[in-house]
């Protein structure tokens, strides 16, 4: 598994990778993969593997 970080706003997030695949599982996740595809990174792909609440987020 490799995993692919991430800096945003002074804070960091590790968010995973698999086959090149980034891993969705957190509300973290989820916005750190937005702020990818919004920086620029719009051939890279991902898959949610988890429900996710946004309440309070």
């Amino acid at each position: 598994m490799m995993l692919g970080f991430l800096l945003w706003a002074g804070t960091s997030w590790a968010i995973t990778q698999e086959d090149g695949v980034y891993q969705i599982k957190t509300s973290a996740d989820f916005k750190a993969f937005a702020d990818m595809i919004n920086n620029g990174q719009t051939e890279i792909n991902a898959v949610l593997t988890a429900d996710i609440d946004f309440t309070g987020s």
